[in-house]
């Protein structure tokens, strides 16, 4: 899934690829928290001006994640737009970190991300990995808390059961343990 620069001279050039699922199966098994469920598709219109290389497109695809509430997984679309600009790994922006200040003036330590370095990337050895690319749109479009419904019932915290599909008699009720000793005091010994 690499993009070969070493062919591409100058000008412009047009990606349009799809990918079984299962490329993407091995890369992210272990460290991912989605499953490619559908073939991707890639389209990238790729113009080289000198190092320089921008590429916009799109990329679709359905993934599969766990619902937060009830582990179950459910199908999240993907099309995302892709607008990167990629410079060599020897090209001074590839090196250079400014320092970041805070308003009192004290150096924090950390790099300051601005708002044109959002879209920058590099590459090195004349290839750019174009897996890397759709991974990072597929960890774009993952929801921050994916629920399979927004009236998902979740899991019963005492027996486990999915509440979705079947009910339980378990007590819905919870009683923060922290404040057991303020429960057995009682009225009279308050006054006291």
């Amino acid at each position: 899934m690499r993009f070969d620069l070493s062919r591409f001279k100058s000008g412009t050039d047009r990606i349009d690829r799809t990918y079984e699922p299962g490329v993407f199966a091995s890369a992210t098994a272990d460290t991912d928290d989605f499953r490619v469920a559908e073939p991707v598709h890639l389209t990238l219109d790729v113009k080289k001006n000198g190092n320089r290389v921008a590429m916009t497109g799109r990329v679709t695809t359905v993934l599969e994640v766990a619902c937060s509430r009830c582990l179950e997984p459910y199908r999240v679309p993907v099309d995302a737009r892709v607008d990167l600009t990629f410079y060599p790994a020897t090209d001074p922006l590839a090196t250079a970190k400014p320092a970041r200040t805070s308003p009192k003036g004290d150096d924090d330590g950390g790099d300051e991300v601005k708002e044109d370095d959002l879209g920058v990337s590099f590459y090195s050895d004349d290839f750019i990995d174009l897996g890397q690319i759709m991974r990072e749109q597929f960890y774009l479009a993952l929801p921050m808390k994916p629920l399979c419904a927004d009236d998902c019932k979740g899991l019963c915290p005492v027996c486990g059961i999915n509440r979705n599909r079947e009910a339980c008699s378990c007590a819905s009720t919870w009683v923060d343990p922290r404040f057991d000793a303020l429960r057995k005091l009682t009225k009279n010994d308050l006054g006291k």
